[in-house]
């Protein structure tokens, strides 16, 4: 991909309030190799705990590095407009709830609210440690962006353009 589409594509995702179909236009350009693999869940479907919190998540791909990590392609629905901004590990323990969940390495996630011009776009994944020779869950690892209408996409440029320009998967 040349440079000039890569830089429209993450201008065209980030600088706006959330489109799921941009997001997933962006997705395919930067993984490449995605297996489609669907579902949605609201309702009495959300993990104990989060039900005021998130109104319905959807996967939509998944993807596998090179390396054998299982990459989830979901968007998460919040119940709250100000929970974009200030409920970052109420996000992160979600999406760890559903790694955990579902036998995965990480997600790439964007998180957004009907009521909000941003959202946030998050990479989390599970990390592990040995500690007193067992394995031991720590923390979710989280990297996020947060975007839409009044932002830059300065930072996600700098971030993702080589991978948007690279053929291969990341």
């Amino acid at each position: 991909m040349k440079l000039y589409e890569a830089k429209r594509i993450i201008k065209e995702t980030f600088e706006s309030s959330f489109e799921k179909e941009k997001y997933i236009y962006f997705i395919k350009n930067l993984l490449k190799n995605l297996e489609e693999s669907h579902f949605q869940r609201a309702g009495y479907n959300i993990f104990r705990g989060f039900e005021d919190f998130v109104a319905s998540y959807e996967r939509f791909f998944k993807f596998t590095d090179p390396e054998g990590n299982e990459i989830d392609i979901m968007v998460v629905k919040l119940k709250k407009e100000f929970s974009i901004f200030h409920a970052r590990s109420k996000q992160r323990n979600f999406i760890k709830r559903y790694l955990i969940n579902k036998e995965r390495d990480a997600a790439l996630v964007a998180f957004y609210s009907e009521n909000s011009n941003d959202w946030r776009f998050s990479l989390i994944k599970m990390q592990y440690s040995l500690k007193k020779g067992k394995d031991e869950l720590t923390p979710a690892k989280r990297s996020s962006f947060l975007v839409g209408e009044k932002g830059k996409s300065h930072t996600a440029q700098q971030q993702l353009i080589s991978l948007l320009k690279n053929d291969s998967p990341p």
